[in-house]
Parts: structure tokens; C-alpha cells; sequence
């Protein structure tokens, strides 16, 4: 095993003929599927370099030195979309591997409930807004190909089965 490049955010190692992406800060990351009181989904829209475009996806980001997934994903909506998200409103729903032919990333996947009075500053620049979305529109933008982020849709996918077995 060896590193061929590495960078503040990661590292590409060689293992023999294979290549991968190591994330160091993803060990606690996490990801937050955020439901508003009135039942819709909280949405930001960021740029994407990678993609050279603005995306429409859930909160998500790395953990900071010494912070827990929960706590990261709890920073993560508070910083993406200015609500503060109460200790017993923020839950576990499962894991995503995102890409698991070249990322060694496993990122905890929460649902966060927040209300109006959660609302406790702005987001934060490279927030371009913050976009609610009924369950309904939520599912007619993952259709049209308006949402195509990872962990928006593994996000919805684990909150809409744990829902059905309820």
C-alpha cells in the first residue's frame, strides 16, 4: 500500500493495481435529511466544482477533530441551513457507502426535525438558499433528474423504508 497524493481532505493510495480514495475527516461525517414541522424537506443549493454546477442536496459535511457523527450532522444543519436542530429531534437512520469502488467513506445518515422557532441564524456563503420541498415535489425532482446527489437519495431511500416498516 502506498499514497500517491495526498491533500488536506484525502489521499489516493495504491494497493497494488488498484487505486482509492482515503477521506481521513469522513470517519465521523455525516449527512441529515431534514424535515420541517409543516412536513416538507429543507434543501440547499451549493456549487459543485466538480460538476461546475449548483446542486440541490440535504446538509452533509466532514466531522471537526473530536466531534461524533451526531454531533457533526447536528453542526452541519445548524451551519447549512440555520436551524438548530433540538438533541431529540436528530436520529440515526443508517449508512451510506458512497462510492465504494474508489471512496473508503462510510458516512451516518440522520433525520432532523426542526420547527420555525428552530430557525437561529442564516446559512452559511457557499449556501446559494435554503429550498423546502414536499415529499411530493421531493419525489417528482429525484425523478426529473433535478436531485441526483448520493446522499440525498440514499438519505430519502433509508427515511422513506423505515417509514414504510413503522
Amino acid at each position: 500500500m502506498n499514497i500517491v497524493y495526498s491533500n488536506p481532505w484525502f489521499c489516493v493510495i495504491q494497493d497494488g493495481k488498484y487505486h482509492y480514495i482515503e477521506e481521513p475527516q469522513s470517519k465521523n461525517s455525516a449527512a441529515v435529511l431534514v424535515m420541517h414541522q409543516n412536513g416538507s424537506f429543507v434543501f440547499v443549493e451549493v456549487f459543485r466544482h466538480p460538476l461546475g454546477k449548483t446542486m440541490l442536496e440535504i446538509p452533509r459535511g466532514y466531522a471537526e477533530p473530536g466531534e461524533d457523527s451526531f454531533r457533526c450532522a447536528m453542526r452541519e444543519v445548524l451551519e447549512e441551513t440555520g436551524y438548530q436542530v433540538l438533541h431529540d429531534d436528530m436520529n440515526r437512520i443508517g449508512f451510506l457507502t458512497p462510492n465504494s469502488g474508489i471512496l473508503s467513506s462510510c458516512v451516518d445518515v440522520y433525520l432532523g426535525k426542526v420547527g420555525d422557532s428552530e430557525r437561529v441564524s442564516l446559512p452559511d456563503k457557499e449556501v446559494k438558499r435554503v429550498v423546502f420541498l414536499s415529499e411530493q415535489e421531493l419525489k417528482i425532482c429525484i425523478l426529473d433528474g433535478v436531485i441526483t446527489d448520493a446522499f440525498t437519495l440514499g438519505a430519502f431511500s433509508l427515511y422513506q423504508l423505515r417509514k414504510e416498516r413503522q
